[in-house]
């Protein structure tokens, strides 16, 4: 009776691959691999989301709404990464990453020999090149921010944004840049007992000094950071973080754990935003550090005081921000220059 239910499923027994549909096996790898805690929460989702919009992409461009383990080939995911590209604009570092579950499911596969190992082969090595647009310096001392006007189209891209997940992202970005330049790693271990909505206050010990230096920073909530924020607090107001990035029972002291949630996150949201920036021909890639930089340079270039901008940055001195800064600040340092009055030298 089995046999007879398998060939009516189109699963005959003589199949090498014993007739495993594709995406569920590897959406029961991803699951392996979050049970034996191998793999981030955030990336768990991630890659089961990813299979999922394999799955669209086999019923919109295979015509089949799956395929077993066997049919997967070089052909088929050639024609996936032309799909991303076209129908989902995605950039090469998203198309590679949406790869990833796939690549490991053919992986999984080959071992098991349900998959021609020369097969595996071929897949593995189809990863787009990574495409380089910018220097190749730290993200904390390589200064990319966004100009006024690309500040403000980014704000109203945001508003029109359709897919879900890229929406939350930009509103991160913007909550970033907000909060006086909040780095991802406070956005990520942001609570909600770090907010005070009475005062207008954000208290927190960031993370990057916590280590070394245990004094909460307290920053000001603009109207447009508490608007973000009610917005989050009507959607996940009863979890733990702010904006639902974290595991609610992770340890926070688990500086090993929670840095490899941070690179896993910052990784993903860097990746959605990148294409934002692609699509607006920003000259550098969109990141949430950016959202950082543009805070401390608009700023400055406003005519706020250094000592100011550098307490509201987190920075440990003032030196510290005038090492990153000062040569991005001609239009601060000329309206000083102008306010001087020399006039009794005249004549």
């Amino acid at each position: 009776m089995q046999v007879i239910r398998d060939i009516l499923d189109g699963k005959p027994r003589t199949r090498h691959d014993e007739g495993k549909a594709f995406v569920e096996f590897a959406d029961e790898i991803t699951e392996a691999r979050y049970q034996e805690k191998r793999i981030s929460h955030s990336t768990y989702k991630n890659r089961l989301c990813c299979m999922r919009k394999f799955k669209k992409f086999l019923k919109s461009e295979i015509k089949k709404d799956s395929i077993f383990i066997g049919d997967m080939s070089k052909e088929v995911v050639s024609k996936y990464i032309q799909w991303r590209k076209s129908t989902e604009d995605n950039s090469h570092e998203t198309i590679n990453h949406a790869l990833t579950p796939l690549i490991d499911a053919c992986e999984r596969a080959a071992d098991l020999g349900l998959l021609p190992k020369s097969e595996y082969a071929d897949i593995k090595r189809m990863r787009l090149p990574k495409i380089v647009s910018f220097n190749a310096e730290s993200e904390e001392n390589s200064v990319r921010y966004l100009e006024k006007e690309e500040l403000k189209r980014l704000a109203d891209y945001a508003v029109s944004e359709k897919e879900p997940r890229r929406k939350e992202y930009l509103d991160m970005f913007m909550f970033a840049f907000h909060s006086c330049g909040l780095r991802v790693v406070d956005i990520m271990t942001l609570q909600w007992k770090h907010i005070d909505f009475g005062k207008k206050q954000l208290r927190k010990i960031l993370v990057k000094t916590a280590n070394y230096r245990s004094t909460t920073h307290t920053v000001p909530l603009t109207a447009e950071a508490i608007e973000i924020l009610e917005r989050w607090k009507q959607k996940c107001g009863d979890r733990r973080f702010v904006f639902g990035l974290l595991d609610d029972d992770i340890d926070l002291d688990d500086r090993e754990t929670l840095y490899k949630n941070r690179n896993n996150i910052t990784k993903c949201i860097n990746q959605s935003l990148t294409v934002v920036g692609e699509k607006m021909n920003f000259s550098h890639p969109l990141t949430m550090h950016v959202a950082r930089h543009t805070f401390a340079v608009l700023a400055l270039n406003d005519g706020m005081a250094m000592s100011v901008v550098s307490r509201l940055l987190g920075h440990a001195s003032t030196a510290v921000t005038e090492k990153v800064y000062a040569k991005y600040l001609p239009e601060t340092l000329e309206e000083e220059v102008n306010r001087l009055d020399f006039g009794f030298l005249a004549g």
